[in-house]
């Protein structure tokens, strides 16, 4: 929501002062006749309003960056990738609030504001059921909520197919733009118009319009199946194409209610559901009044629903094992393991950091990792033996936690720089920790003299703009433009650390910290 911030001041001496003459004034010494002094008003700045209410940047985040500019790097965002760390980036640019982007025009003005609203759009509404961001997010920008694109969206995320075509049967000027003729060609399809939905296909496709995953379910929904596979989170449309019931299904007798259909609908809706109602519903699938509870070793030895849902109550209990095996199925049914290890992250927190470390360290850790909860990485690390591992987990921590800023390497570093065996490792986290702003003793000095590192793969020009955005000290670019370059497919060591450096001069230790812990974690290889 655009608002205006005015600043004042206005400074009032006493006005009985002022009725002493200057001559009184001047026979007490007294420096001056009091008097009302003021200040102009700044300009009004406008105010983009935000909904993150832990790590969103400053309100100055496009500070050095023009409208026109901050557009097209919304445009050219990864928007589609799902690594946890690129879009935790994104979102946090796009749903911070703040002062706007500076607009020459207001064509620019427009042309930033309708690609902030694309972008949350791609980033949220492609959630199918979970529309509390994005439903706050236009609460609060009503000026973006009116948007017909953006209310197509929060429609087709509810699940309301006939509002969003409702919507599409009012535009006019724009119907043969790509966003509205699939729209409609999908509104003809659902209404029965076959012929109508075939024409304006053949209009989509003839005008270069590519989107696999939407032509594969639009294929599916002409020719009366159910569901294509392709699907694509960051697509209101497509997302709802994907989790539609077929004419077939409708038609026939819908599936017996079972432990089975409900678990696959869980899995399904991982992502979206909240754990209270997780919990309840794998409770009452591992209950059953006329037979007993299921113990680890049986949960384990058999794949029935009843006993997944059994090993997600005992992990809830406290039982490591069981929770680990519980995320195993989950994987197995469909569901990201990141999705699951966020999701299930208060319950993970609670489990024995010894169970953790026993079952599956690498797991755990990741999951700590990508919470950044850093008491786990602490419980974690004094849970396991002294040794390599232990000062692994101690590395990772540190980094989440800033613990490099101005601080020495660490003789864990600087011993291995000077083990030919243990050198290479040495090097690669060397590089990451003087990234995140270490100090550079002489013993690591020595070691890194000749010590060969990976290539720089980046883009100069790329570099060249992310340094201008640096000096500027334009976070919202500088974030975006990172996100762009950690989309790059085969990033190297040196690119890491040059992009973590970067955002270490910025002030971004939140997303450094995350970089680097995950160059680090890639160093954990516990040998049984």
């Amino acid at each position: 929501m655009k608002v205006a911030l005015l600043l004042t001041a206005v400074l009032v001496l006493p006005i009985a002062a002022q009725a002493q003459s200057q001559d009184q004034i001047q026979d007490f010494g007294l420096a001056g006749p009091p008097v009302i002094e003021t200040q102009t008003l700044d300009a009004a700045q406008d105010f983009d309003a935000g909904i993150l209410k832990d790590g969103a940047l400053d309100t100055n985040l496009w500070q050095g960056t023009s409208a026109a500019r901050a557009a097209q790097l919304l445009a050219d965002a990864p928007l589609k990738d799902t690594d946890p760390i690129i879009r935790n980036i994104v979102r946090t640019v796009i749903l911070s609030g703040g002062v706007p982007p500076q607009a020459k025009t207001g064509q620019d003005a427009q042309a930033y504001e309708s690609a902030r609203l694309q972008a949350v759009l791609a980033i949220e509404s492609g959630r199918s059921g979970d529309t509390a961001t994005l439903d706050g997010f236009l609460a609060r920008n009503p000026e973006l909520a009116r948007a017909p694109l953006a209310q197509v969206d929060l429609a087709l995320s509810k699940g309301n197919w006939q509002r969003a075509c409702e919507i599409s049967d009012t535009v006019t000027t724009e119907r043969a733009k790509p966003a509205w003729a699939r729209l409609r060609a999908t509104c003809h399809a659902l209404r029965g118009e076959m012929s109508a939905a075939d024409v304006t296909r053949d209009f989509l496709r003839s005008s270069g319009y590519d989107n696999p995953a939407y032509h594969a379910q639009m294929d599916a929904l002409l020719a009366g199946r159910g569901p294509a596979p392709e699907t694509d989170q960051t697509d209101a449309l497509v997302t709802f194409l994907s989790g539609r019931v077929s004419k077939e299904k409708i038609v026939a007798a819908p599936p017996a209610p079972g432990r089975d259909a409900d678990l696959m609908s869980l899995f399904r809706n991982f992502d979206v559901i909240d754990l209270a109602t997780l919990e309840t519903t794998l409770g009452n699938i591992s209950f059953d009044a006329t037979l007993p509870d299921l113990d680890l070793e049986t949960a384990l030895s058999t794949s029935e629903p009843r006993a997944t849902a059994r090993l997600f109550i005992l992990g809830r209990a406290g039982n490591a094992a069981a929770m680990d095996a519980f995320i195993t199925r989950a994987i197995a049914a469909g569901v990201q393991e990141d999705t699951a290890l966020n999701r299930l992250a208060p319950l993970i927190q609670t489990l024995p950091a010894k169970g953790r470390v026993n079952t599956n360290l690498m797991r755990y850790t990741r999951a700590a990792i990508l919470n950044r909860d850093i008491e786990s990485l602490q419980l974690i690390y004094a849970a396991l033996p002294e040794g390599p591992l232990q000062a692994r987990v101690a590395l990772i921590a540190d980094a989440l936690g800033g613990g490099f800023a101005g601080q020495g390497l660490g003789r864990d570093i600087e011993g291995r720089l000077s083990a030919p065996t243990l050198r290479a490792q040495a090097v690669t986290d060397a590089q990451i920790a003087l990234a995140l702003g270490a100090s550079l003793s002489d013993i690591a000095a020595e070691g890194l003299e000749d010590a060969p590192l990976s290539k720089l793969t980046l883009p100069q020009n790329q570099l060249l703009m992310l340094d201008a955005a640096v000096r500027a000290n334009s976070r919202a670019e500088i974030s975006l433009r990172v996100a762009t370059l950690l989309a790059r497919p085969d990033l190297t060591v040196t690119d890491k650390a040059r992009i973590t450096s970067a955002l270490t001069q910025a002030g971004l230790p939140q997303f450094a910290g995350q970089i680097a812990a995950h160059v680090f974690f890639e160093g954990l290889k516990p040998t049984s």
